[in-house]
């Protein structure tokens, strides 16, 4: 264990700990990117360690959804079985087993590592580890499907809304040139400077009235598409958000040209 964990851990002897279980405050969690982040992390921790983690059992925040909070279930967005660590296969369960019959202990939490949640600014744990997830099959399907039968070439994800006002510290910008940065003028230029296709997929926080997406329609150079466009899109969105953004990032993995939020970002400030 190296020093940056064993500082939040403490000096414990894991020989008779199988599981890690992270404690959470009360309440909803970030949106499905944040959380995913996170699991990440807490993988890489568990790894490290030894143990399997225990999938954490929060809310997905309420501000991504329509304003209404629900329980996040990993399995429903991602396929856990996939999970693999540096390369290698992990175990992860969603709750303590009742026995082991295995190793003959009464588990409880006699055999659980409980660590309280880390916070931001997160901590440098020194953990080298890649750490890889699959998307769920049925989410991949759907996104293969879409994106032959609109033939789509590639996908750019354009986030405005909150971000246009508090920026992003990780990608040193402030709000008002995050807003620049995602307006068309920086979208077309990005675009035409990356040769781009002309089928292009548009994920966006946007509503479908935004007067940026009503300039981008206006253009002539590349088709861009919306979610709005498809009706079997805007009724995915209705029930879960969160599930339409996982159908739209598995086509943005799909696709052969595809610019990541950071990406058009990084341009903008390169070029302004």
């Amino acid at each position: 264990m190296n020093a940056s964990l064993k500082s939040i851990i403490g000096d414990i002897d894991l020989t008779s700990y199988t599981y890690m279980e992270v404690l959470f405050d009360k309440g909803s969690g970030p949106g499905l990117a944040d959380q995913t982040f996170q699991l990440k992390m807490y993988l890489k921790i568990a790894y490290e360690l030894g143990l399997i983690l225990i999938l954490p059992k929060r809310n997905l925040s309420m501000k991504h959804n329509n304003g209404v909070s629900i329980p996040l279930i990993f399995s429903d967005y991602y396929d856990i079985n996939s999970i693999k660590v540096s390369g290698n296969s992990v175990d992860v369960v969603t709750s303590i087993p009742d026995h082991q019959p295995d190793i003959g202990l009464e588990p409880c939490y006699d055999l659980t590592l409980q660590i309280d949640a880390l916070v931001r600014p997160f901590p440098d744990l020194d953990l080298d580890y890649e750490v890889t997830i699959e998307p769920c099959t049925t989410h991949m399907k759907l996104a293969r499907e879409f994106v032959d039968s609109n033939k789509i070439s590639g996908c750019v994800h354009i986030r405005r809304t909150d971000r246009c006002q508090t920026g992003h510290v990780n990608h040193g910008i402030s709000g008002s040139d995050w807003d620049i940065a995602n307006r068309p003028k920086n979208i077309i230029s990005m675009l035409d400077n990356t040769i781009a296709p002309g089928n292009i997929y548009i994920m966006t926080d946007m509503s479908s009235d935004d007067p940026i997406i009503e300039e981008l329609r206006k253009q002539k150079k590349y088709n861009f598409m919306f979610l709005y466009d498809f009706p079997e899109l805007i009724e995915i969105k209705n029930e879960n958000n969160y599930k339409v953004y996982s159908i739209e990032s598995c086509i943005m993995a799909i696709t052969s040209y595809k610019k990541h939020k950071g990406n058009v970002v990084k341009f903008y400030l390169q070029n302004k």
